[in-house]
């Protein structure tokens, strides 16, 4: 039988990782630039309410 070497899988494992961490902050609501979903809640109900000292929009989420 021919010799089949296995390595302890670390570079698979921390590939697979990599490749979770950047799915799952692709599904956080909330994130940066995201303006729909509530970055607390996730909530999608979110109104504009005013601006902040900067010029900001700021938004009131209607879930929380």
């Amino acid at each position: 039988m021919g010799e089949h070497v296995q390595g302890d899988g670390r570079d698979d494992r921390r590939a697979a990782l990599e490749v979770l961490l950047t799915v799952m902050q692709a599904d956080v609501p909330g994130e940066v630039g995201d303006v729909s979903c509530c970055p607390r809640c996730g909530c999608p109900h979110m109104v504009r309410r005013g601006r902040d000292a900067d010029g900001a929009q700021r938004r009131l989420c209607r879930g929380c």
